[in-house]
């Protein structure tokens, strides 16, 4: 039983048994901080490039939404020329008068 490959465990001493065990365990956590380290980097790569690549694709035209023309919400919006004013308006209805938070008419000149 020369070979060190072949020993069983009890065969060693308890000073060798907890050499071994500290190396092991040593191996276990250094592994365990390198893959925690791997994980929060990779964390943090998400958590700034998926928004810096949304906000990207908004300004470049790729995301729309429902104030984007008539193909996602249906709705037009129409500009009376003489006035100013803004009319909301769906296929085959009327039109209705686009209103501000405050509950006043959006037109070109305000208020």
């Amino acid at each position: 039983m020369s070979d060190f490959a072949t020993r069983k465990i009890v065969d060693l001493s308890p000073e060798v048994r907890t050499d071994l065990a500290q190396a092991i365990y040593a191996g276990v956590v250094a592994a365990g901080r390198s893959a925690a380290k791997k994980v929060i980097l990779v964390a943090l790569t998400a958590v700034i490039v998926l928004p810096l690549f949304s906000w990207l694709s908004f300004k470049a035209g790729f995301l729309t939404d429902e104030t984007d023309g008539t193909s996602r919400s249906g709705m037009a919006l129409y500009i009376d020329a003489g006035t100013g004013c803004q009319y909301l308006a769906v296929s085959g209805s009327g039109i209705t008068p686009r209103m501000d938070k405050d509950g006043y008419q959006v037109c070109k000149g305000g208020k």
